[in-house]
């Protein structure tokens, strides 16, 4: 499945989806009046109980860029110029990502870089190329700086943080921070959907700490791989599935090989679900080997021979 497929909805009754929606969705008044009883038999949820006068969803108009340093969220590729003058990327517009990584906040090594992952003791670029992630064959070589500006359009990989305010501690931020970081996250993932016409494939945690802290009653264990429960709220339709992998900080007690089990296991769902897309190339419009994906171009193997 590619680009086009996936702006799809679930069916009802799918992972994550309130029961009483559901039942609303399937016509199935009988199934919603058996809810109602047994949701007033154990009482209602108060994180999920609506309010009388619900406002807006609100929505963010553009990606944070830091008004102090070069760190910002990447949807899109950026350009250079745009990296070093802080300026909102328009060389590359915002198409739907296939997958967008979601840290917990930048670090201060990040921060000052403006490249995520910076610090040399953090494993997440290492990581990325031996997962498969980053295929060998693209940007062999070159530096986080370069891979981090480039990948969003490159490859369909975005990336940003529940917190855009540094610190290198992840437990110095308090549970009622994330919850309020929570909206502002949840807001600037609306704001890119806007922009892009569609939401991301897969959206992919890197930790596991923060997706645990976005629930109104923090989850102390949260396992690796595909959720089935999500924050409340989520803003995102269930055709966006949501993984969480370990954090790739050289803290983590954990080995090189399950480390990269956890990232290629996404990659393999990506493989399977929206394959790589490349941007068109003048020599793939020549042979006429791309296929006009609405804004991506994919190069398809040629008989006999490599892509």
């Amino acid at each position: 499945m590619c680009i086009r497929d996936r702006v799809r909805m679930a069916p009802a009754g799918s992972v994550g989806l309130d029961p009483a929606a559901a039942a609303e969705q399937r016509g199935g008044g009988a199934l919603m009046e058996q809810f109602r009883y047994h949701r007033k038999r154990r009482g209602p949820d108060p994180e999920h109980r609506p309010s009388k006068r619900a406002a807006a969803p609100k929505v963010t108009l553009r990606p944070f860029i830091s008004p102090e340093t070069r760190w910002r969220e990447r949807y899109s590729s950026v350009t250079l110029e745009e990296f070093q003058a802080r300026a909102v990327a328009t060389v590359h517009a915002e198409v739907p990502l296939r997958a967008l990584l979601i840290g917990h906040n930048p670090s201060e090594h990040s921060w000052q870089s403006g490249t995520g992952y910076s610090n040399p003791s953090n494993r997440f670029w290492p990581t990325l190329r031996l997962s498969g992630m980053l295929p060998g064959w693209w940007r062999s070589g070159q530096s986080s700086e370069v891979l981090c500006n480039c990948m969003g359009s490159e490859l369909g990989i975005g990336i940003t943080d529940v917190i855009c305010s540094p610190g290198s501690d992840a437990s110095e931020f308090s549970h009622p921070q994330m919850l309020r970081a929570r909206d502002d996250l949840y807001a600037r993932l609306r704001g890119h959907v806007q922009r892009a016409g569609a939401p991301p494939r897969v959206i992919v945690f890197i930790g596991k700490r923060q997706f645990g802290q976005l629930f109104h009653r923090a989850r102390s264990s949260v396992t690796a791989g595909a959720q089935s429960v999500l924050p409340p709220f989520w803003p995102l339709p269930l055709s966006t599935d949501v993984h969480v992998v370990s954090s790739p900080s050289g803290r983590a007690a954990l080995s090189v090989s399950q480390r990269v089990a956890e990232y290629a296991a996404v990659v393999g769902l990506l493989d399977r679900l929206c394959p790589i897309c490349l941007l068109y190339t003048s020599d793939a419009a020549d042979e006429e080997d791309s296929v006009d994906l609405g804004g991506w171009r994919i190069i398809k193997k040629k008989k006999g021979g490599d892509a």
